[in-house]
């Protein structure tokens, strides 16, 4: 419940660009945890119906590219932040210039991607 709702990445706990096998063995470990069934919290049903959404969404390829492109415009701009205008958006994660940054790079894309995923969100609801 305290992953941020629009980014199925993050609700599913697993990284940017894993494996379909990633998504549905992360989702097979924590739907066996919180199924309501099993789980008797009064926010439990709503934790399983987050994690079936998450899973729906990474699932679809269609739903999963427009993630991925949000996850990937979010890369591209923390690259453009960080190394200026020399970047390029092949450059590895593992890149001795990302390596030890503070906050690391996952967790800046991941702030990136939330700000924009939030912004999105504000323009479908108006």
């Amino acid at each position: 419940m305290k992953s941020f709702k629009l980014n199925p990445y993050d609700v599913l706990d697993v990284p940017y660009g894993c494996t379909d096998t990633d998504v549905k063995k992360s989702f097979r470990k924590k739907s066996l945890l919180i199924h309501p069934d099993k789980y008797k919290h009064p926010q439990g049903e709503e934790a399983f119906d987050l994690l079936k959404k998450a899973e729906g969404i990474l699932s679809d390829s269609s739903k999963r590219g427009e993630i991925d492109a949000v996850m990937s415009h979010s890369r591209t701009l923390i690259l453009k932040s960080l190394l200026g205008a020399g970047y390029s958006t092949s450059i590895p994660d593992d890149d001795p210039r990302l390596i030890n940054l503070k906050p690391s790079l996952d967790v800046q894309i991941k702030t990136k991607a939330k700000e924009i995923l939030i912004e999105d969100e504000l323009t479908k609801r108006r």
